[in-house]
Order: C-alpha cells, then sequence, then structure tokens
C-alpha cells in the first residue's frame, strides 16, 4: 500500500507541474488588468487634478475681476469727491492741493488693488500646488497597489517545476 500512495502523490505533482504551466496565460491577462486599473487610477487622478485647477482659475479670475471692479468704483468715488471739493471751494482748489489728494488717492487704490490681487494669486498659488501634492499622493497609493498586487502573482506557480516541487 505504501507504493500506491506514493504514486499517488508523484502523480499529483505531475498534475501540479503541468496546471502551474496553465497559469501562464492567465498570470499574463491578471498583470495586464493590473496594469488597466493602475492608468485608469492615474488618469482619474490627472483629471481630478486638471478640474481642481481650473476651478482654483476661474475662483481668481473672478476674484481679480471684482478687485478690479472695486478699484475703479473706489477711483471714480475718489474723483467724484475731488471734483466735489473744487466746488465746494468755489473752483478754487490750488494745484499742489488737487495734485497731493490725487496722487495720495490713486496710491491708496494702487496699494489696496495689488494687495488684494497679491493675496489672490497667492491663495491661487496654493490650490495649484495642492492639487500636484494630491495628484502626487494618489499615484503614489496607485502604485503601492499595483505593486502588491504585482506581488501577489509572483507567489502562483507558472511553469511545471515551480508547479511540481512547490505544489
Amino acid at each position: 500500500m505504501g507504493w500506491v500512495g506514493d504514486t499517488l502523490q508523484v502523480a499529483g505533482s505531475i498534475y501540479s507541474g503541468f496546471a502551474a504551466e496553465g497559469n501562464k496565460k492567465l498570470i499574463k491577462e491578471a498583470k495586464s488588468g493590473i496594469d488597466d486599473i493602475f492608468k485608469a487610477q492615474t488618469g482619474a487622478a490627472a483629471v481630478t487634478q486638471k478640474l481642481a485647477a481650473d476651478k482654483s482659475y476661474n475662483v481668481m479670475s473672478s476674484g481679480i475681476e471684482n478687485i478690479g471692479f472695486g478699484t475703479r468704483k473706489s477711483a471714480l468715488e475718489t474723483m467724484t469727491s475731488l471734483d466735489a471739493s473744487v466746488k465746494k471751494g468755489g473752483g478754487m482748489v490750488t494745484t499742489g492741493d488737487a495734485v497731493t489728494a490725487s496722487t495720495r488717492a490713486g496710491e491708496n487704490l494702487y496699494d489696496a488693488y495689488k494687495s488684494s490681487a497679491d493675496q489672490t494669486t497667492s491663495a491661487y498659488d496654493l490650490s495649484i500646488r495642492a492639487g500636484e501634492v494630491a495628484y502626487d499622493e494618489s499615484v503614489a497609493s496607485s502604485e503601492l497597489q499595483r505593486q502588491d498586487r504585482l506581488k501577489d502573482l509572483e507567489s502562483i506557480p507558472d511553469n511545471f517545476f515551480e508547479g511540481f516541487f512547490g505544489g
């Protein structure tokens, strides 16, 4: 009876060896599928990054436009105020006073515009950088998943000897 058990064990190992040969195609298909998943994940991350960048740009553009409208409104109010001062003074305002007031108002408007524009563009820059970091993290995570899946496939015998001796 001992030789029957040994024969069955050898036959089982031979069967495992031949069965492992059949795994080659399945493993190749699985690797292709893993690569497809990775490409889809990184593609989705790129689209998400692009949409976030577009949104950030639109917010920045709108912000800059609103700052410009506010600056123009302030400039008109300043001009109206200077005009009212001239009329109030009976049309007599010294050139120096008008130039000084006008220059100061213009500098204040420019400073306010520049400060607001700088804050808006800084927020845009930070938003873009955050999108780049999120994309990099997503790609790194997808690559780790890909490597883990490929490593799992390595444990599957794919030739006769691995199947015969490992099976």
